[in-house]
């Protein structure tokens, strides 16, 4: 082989080098920056600035830093949160500071979402991936605590939680804004809030002591009612007798009143003979015809009809 044919595979050979050492291909789900001794020179394909494919760099003094564009998830340890009170009157002197240490304390697991917006501000600031582990966890641990720590208990189980982990996201964006970390926090969600295991035997007792105290007070107030609805129905069947016999008499009244009126009329049109049926009636009633015996005079008007003819 010539030397001048080795002089040419020479070239060659160098100059593929330096193009494999300048052009790169940068996927569309990362973003690729370009660093020249060790400080920023520019980014590729950072969101809203698409720009994958092949590319070219500055051999051999240019370095290649890699990150992933995707939404990225940070799970954070699970902290201690102490709860805050429910929304009433503190109590005075003492009994509000027992009422202070009452307060339920919660074992808060929670998790992060987010992704990179600006590979300056992350390589400068941040670096790498795992260190903005390091950096995020205790201010994630922050704002759990700082949030949760004004809200009840209830309030975290009702439908306020959406607006509570809302603010813990906006708490941590913040944080991540002014730091320059170069993220934006897409989410935070609280996965698990459990009470710690010290706790749980007297996290129970509270809620058995509530029980039984809801379920005296029903019990008392069915009690009173029904003690209510008895009295009402005693009142109420007093009021129906009184009217029946009310009623009753009227009825009985004007029957009297009928009867008077008939008999009057019946008397008046033959008197001799109402006495005469009226004396029957009296024979009947004292005649029985179980052997009765009357000892009474032969001219007695009670037995007047024995003794005159029939008319």
């Amino acid at each position: 082989m010539s030397p001048r044919l080795l002089t040419v595979l020479g070239i060659l050979a160098g100059l593929g080098f330096i193009l494999s050492d300048s052009l790169f291909v940068v996927d569309q789900r990362e973003i690729v920056v370009i660093r020249q001794f060790g400080q920023f020179v520019r980014s590729i394909n950072e969101p809203g600035h698409d720009a994958p494919g092949l590319q070219i760099k500055l051999p051999f003094i240019q370095e290649l830093v890699r990150l992933d564009r995707r939404v990225l998830a940070l799970d954070p340890p699970s902290t201690e949160v102490l709860m805050g009170e429910d929304a009433q009157t503190p109590k005075e002197g003492v009994a509000a500071s027992n009422e202070a240490d009452q307060r339920p304390r919660l074992v808060v697991d929670s998790f992060v979402r987010y992704r990179v917006t600006n590979a300056r501000d992350f390589v400068i600031t941040v670096q790498n991936e795992a260190r903005l582990t390091t950096l995020l966890r205790p201010v994630v641990d922050d704002a759990v605590r700082g949030v949760l720590g004004r809200y009840s208990l209830k309030q975290l189980l009702s439908e306020q939680r959406g607006a509570i982990v809302g603010e813990i996201a906006a708490r941590v964006n913040n944080v991540a804004k002014a730091s320059k970390y170069g993220i934006e926090i897409i989410d935070v969600r609280v996965r698990k809030a459990d009470f710690p295991d010290r706790a749980l035997q007297a996290v129970f007792d509270r809620m058995r002591s509530e029980r039984d105290r809801v379920a005296a007070q029903t019990l008392a107030e069915g009690e009173q009612r029904a003690q209510a609805i008895r009295a009402a129905a005693d009142r109420e069947r007093v009021e129906i007798i009184a009217n029946a016999q009310r009623e009753a008499q009227k009825l009985r009244g004007e029957g009297d009143n009928e009867s008077i009126r008939v008999l009057g009329e019946a008397t008046s049109k033959d008197a001799s003979f109402y006495a005469f049926y009226r004396s029957l009636q009296a024979y009947r009633t004292a005649l029985k015809p179980d052997n009765t015996t009357l000892v009474l005079s032969p001219d007695s008007a009670f037995l007047r009809h024995f003794n005159s003819p029939a008319k």
